[in-house]
Parts: C-alpha cells; sequence; structure tokens
C-alpha cells in the first residue's frame, strides 16, 4: 500500500528555526564593539583626521581607510574634515625615534589647525584571505577626541570578513559604515 506524508516545504513551519541559525551564521562573519562618551561629538566642528596606524601587512592600507573614512564623515554630515597631509607623513619604522619625531609633527600640525575632534586609529588588518575564494578582511579602530578638553567622546573597533569576489575597499567601507553609524549625534 502506497503512504503519503506530508512533508512541510523548506518555507514551511518546521523548518522556520534555521532562519536563526542562518542569521547567526551570516552575523558571525562580523564584529565590532564601541563606546559613546558622556559629551557626543558635533557635526559642525572641524575634525581632524591623524594618518592610521598601519599594523596590517598591506602597505599603506592606513591612507586607504583614511580616504573611506573622510568621505563618510562628509556623507554623515560632519562640514569640516582635514587629513593630515600627505607631504608631512614620515614612515614609522621600528624604533622610537622616527615615532617621537612623528608625534612632533603631528602635535605642531594639530596646533596649527586648531580642530575641535580629533580622529585617530588604526588598521589591524586589510587583505583577501588565501585560498580558493580569497575573501576580503578588514579590522580596525577609531577614536574620536574632543580637543577642547582632550576627552575621548567616542571609540570603536570593528572587523569583518566578505564573501567571496567582493572587493577589499566594499568591505571596509561596510567596517567604517558598522562603526561609525554607533555615534551617538
Amino acid at each position: 500500500m502506497l503512504s503519503i506524508k506530508n512533508h512541510s516545504s523548506f518555507f514551511g513551519l518546521r523548518q522556520w528555526y534555521w532562519f536563526p541559525v542562518l542569521a547567526l551564521l551570516l552575523v558571525g562573519c562580523s564584529t565590532h564593539h564601541t563606546f559613546n562618551g558622556a559629551v557626543p561629538p558635533v557635526r559642525e566642528g572641524r575634525w581632524l583626521v591623524l594618518p592610521l596606524i598601519n599594523h596590517s601587512q598591506t602597505p599603506m592600507a592606513g591612507e586607504q581607510a583614511e580616504a573611506i573614512l573622510e568621505t563618510h564623515l562628509l556623507a554623515l554630515g560632519v562640514q569640516d574634515v582635514v587629513r593630515y597631509p600627505r607631504h608631512l607623513r614620515t614612515p614609522v619604522m621600528m624604533g622610537n625615534s622616527n615615532r617621537q619625531q612623528a608625534d612632533r609633527r603631528h602635535q605642531q600640525w594639530l596646533q596649527q589647525q586648531g580642530g575641535d575632534y580629533l580622529v585617530t586609529g588604526s588598521v589591524e588588518e586589510w587583505r583577501y584571505k588565501s585560498g580558493l575564494d580569497g575573501e576580503p578582511a578588514v579590522g580596525m579602530s577609531l577614536k574620536i577626541t574632543s580637543l577642547s578638553d582632550n576627552r575621548i567622546v567616542w571609540s570603536g573597533s570593528a572587523s569583518r570578513s566578505g564573501w567571496p569576489r567582493e572587493s577589499l575597499s566594499g568591505t571596509a567601507q561596510k567596517v567604517i559604515h558598522q562603526l561609525t553609524d554607533d555615534i551617538d549625534w
């Protein structure tokens, strides 16, 4: 005798329990943590962006991240964003003398600019993972400091692995967008 069973489809009631599992897997590709200070930053102020420290193995990853960050801050309505000039940059190699020289230049530039907020940070990862798929991976930290009282008004770090064939800059834009969306304006 032939028996007929009623099987639910993938979208049937019994199969809905898979969606939270799939959602957790997708969220697992990205992490971020942020801190908002007591006084939120103001979009109307003058924002100064120092060179992002490049801890990744990719040359000029910090400069690439700065360009994306500057564009994103302008898109968020920050009216005056000034990046540290390229001709003043000193390559920071191993050793304290280059680091101290770069810090002195940064301080001089900050005093000349007279900004309201300072954006600093670092790039920890900026690469394509090895393997057949070669997913892009980006990890970075940002900090916004009020120059009037030298207090941290916002701080965050985020990382993300993109999908195969996704661009590295596209993944970086998502990381920066994810970070800056958490700023309490």
